[in-house]
């Protein structure tokens, strides 16, 4: 008998060890670490997303009865944020249900040995959804990074719009 392996078959055809089946569970904690990465960068993007808008919510009500331009400029603003806040929003939930459909990969890698590699399929299939949604998540991220551009030069030019030169 090799070392690691179990005196009887527990699937995968030629009765795999079971070193073998527990590094593939094993694997998917890769992503599942990447995962983790993105959702900690993603959620410092929210945090700051959700900090300039509430700093604009102080601005526009401290404004004068007769700063309209302004308020309308700084609505504006905010409403790019809301746009920010809603693809971070997807991202996050694609990054948790990616973490999901890996830990799922890592436990149909065990079952498919339980089943003698009736589900040999499983873990890969759960693996690429994994990834796919990963990417669905790095979408959204590049999607608000854009949005966040465009709120970044609204409030430049509203700074240079109010002033002729921006404020340090």
């Amino acid at each position: 008998m090799q070392a690691g392996s179990l005196p009887f078959s527990i699937g995968m055809a030629q009765g795999t060890p079971i070193t073998a089946i527990i590094a593939q569970m094993i694997a998917p904690a890769v992503f599942i670490l990447a995962c983790g990465n993105l959702l900690n960068v993603t959620m410092t993007r929210v945090v700051r997303a959700v900090d300039r808008a509430r700093a604009l919510f102080v601005e526009i009500h401290s404004l004068p009865s007769d700063g309209n331009n302004q308020r309308d400029a700084i609505l504006s603003e905010l409403r790019l944020y809301q746009a920010r806040i809603d693809y971070l929003q997807r991202a996050l939930s694609a990054y948790h249900l990616a973490i999901g459909l890996f830990v799922l990969a890592s436990l149909a890698v065990a079952l498919n040995a339980l089943m003698r590699d009736a589900l040999f399929w499983l873990p890969t299939a759960l693996t690429v959804g994994g990834t796919l949604t990963v990417l669905v998540g790095a979408i959204g991220v590049f999607l608000e990074t854009r949005v966040s551009t465009n709120a970044m030069k609204a409030e430049i030019a509203r700074e240079l719009g109010e002033t002729g030169t921006s404020r340090s």
